[in-house]
């Protein structure tokens, strides 16, 4: 958590204890009820809060194809091809939840 002038002003959620598995699958999303969890175990995340989740995918940060969830051999053959990237992140039913509640 980051604390500015007495105020908590983000919440960082450990996705890869919803997953037991780290770092998270790469088709694994934050939903609503892993927010909703999250909250019961250390209260509501206030309103306009930043939401960062860690999903352990950093250590693919030097392995280009890895970190954007995309078949080695295809990256190989056109590494501008972001088409179909398969990667941890929030579902959108969860953002939109953030936005409208948070």
């Amino acid at each position: 958590m980051i604390f500015v002038a007495g105020l908590q002003t983000s919440a960082s959620i450990d996705f890869c204890s919803f997953a037991i598995i780290s770092p998270t699958p790469p088709f694994s999303r934050v939903m609503v009820s892993d927010l909703v969890n999250w909250e019961s175990k250390h209260g509501p995340i206030p309103r306009g809060a930043i939401v960062v989740m860690y999903s352990g995918w950093g250590k693919y940060v030097n392995d280009t194809p890895a970190y954007l969830g995309i078949p080695k051999e295809r990256f190989e053959r056109d590494p501008n091809d972001f088409s179909d990237m398969h990667h941890p992140g929030f579902s959108g039913e969860a953002a939109k939840w953030l936005v409208e509640n948070r």
